[in-house]
């Protein structure tokens, strides 16, 4: 970007405060959004100024799985948003605007979330799914499993996790994104364990068996036992 330095002004700022007044965007590259929340938030700022028919939205990250509400919560406009270009061996995916987008305030309200039925969750995901080449299939597919889970459907994630065969990239993927992927799943731990042992044995041997976090309160415990019994 130095190449660019005299044409790009920086802002820093929080999503919830952001703010847009400078006229039509051509291209709208966001990198910051990964949840619904913050996703909807954006648009709601952004999505006036987006033009159908000549703008374009490009979302990095859209393929990583870790973060499958941004690209759930893009879903709900699918009728807006044409799907053009995907980048190789990426997670960026972009869109032509076709029709003007729209978020109502009530929409980015905590209150505007509940929990869907898996039936729903599953038609999500197959119409994720079907326009994308098997390459990117394999970068995000597994996100179904972590919408299931946190939409209150731990049995039918783990069922999902269990009959599928994983791909080295991800076994990988899980592999590399342990820290970040368990810690608010518990219920998970084991089947995505069993997942990578079952497809790459060699990867499962780099998974932690206990975080840092797990073995210092152990320790703790440990230790105000025997200051107890002493």
């Amino acid at each position: 970007m130095r190449r660019f330095g005299k044409r790009v002004i920086a802002h820093r700022t929080l999503i919830q405060d952001i703010c847009w007044r400078a006229g039509p965007i051509e291209l709208l590259f966001l990198d910051a959004p990964k949840d619904t929340s913050s996703m909807l938030r954006t648009l709601r700022t952004f999505g006036p100024h987006l033009r159908p028919g000549e703008s374009f939205l490009a979302v990095q990250d859209y393929l990583y799985f870790p973060a499958y509400q941004a690209a759930v919560a893009l879903h709900r406009f699918r009728a807006q948003l044409q799907m053009t270009h995907i980048v190789q061996d990426g997670s960026t995916v972009a869109f032509r605007v076709n029709a003007p987008i729209v978020v109502p305030g009530e929409d980015v309200m905590p209150t505007a979330y509940r929990p869907l039925p898996p039936e729903t969750i599953g038609r999500i995901w197959e119409e994720l799914l079907g326009p994308l080449p098997a390459r990117a299939r394999e970068r995000i597919a597994l996100g179904q499993a972590l919408h299931l889970h946190d939409a209150g459907h731990p049995e039918r994630s783990r069922a999902f996790l269990a009959r599928r065969e994983l791909t080295r990239f991800q076994c990988d993927k899980i592999v590399s994104k342990w820290r970040l992927l368990t810690p608010t799943r518990p219920k998970l731990r084991r089947v995505l364990l069993e997942g990578v042992r079952r497809s790459c044995p060699d990867l499962a041997r780099a998974i932690p068996r206990r975080s840092l976090g797990s073995r210092l309160a152990r320790a703790l415990r440990r230790y105000v036992w025997r200051r107890g019994a002493g």
